[in-house]
């Protein structure tokens, strides 16, 4: 592999990413914007998870930094959970680590 096919390979694997640093800056001051977001949903207590979910055009509602938790407020009015390090998306782009 030479130097070019290196470089267009890196360049082709950073585009469209978003690190989770930023999208929780984004989504933590911009608490009116809504956002879409795709994570891998996960229940404790029915010890369920794996399946992953997207919200579309939600805002944030709360914050948990305790147990590292955003809650979002959805257009049907109800609140949901998410992890943060389960969130795998947002607005499309990927969230790397």
């Amino acid at each position: 592999m030479c130097n070019q096919d290196y470089t267009i390979l890196y360049a082709h694997s950073t585009m469209n990413t978003i690190t989770l640093k930023e999208v929780l800056n984004t989504i933590d001051t911009h608490r009116e914007q809504p956002f879409d977001i795709t994570f891998i949903k996960a229940d404790v207590r029915r010890k369920v998870a794996g399946k992953s979910a997207t919200y579309q055009q939600v805002v944030l509602h709360s914050i948990d930094r305790d147990n590292s938790i955003r809650r979002v407020l959805l257009k049907n009015g109800k609140v949901r959970a998410i992890h943060i390090r389960l969130i795998t998306h947002y607005n499309n782009q990927l969230v790397i680590y």
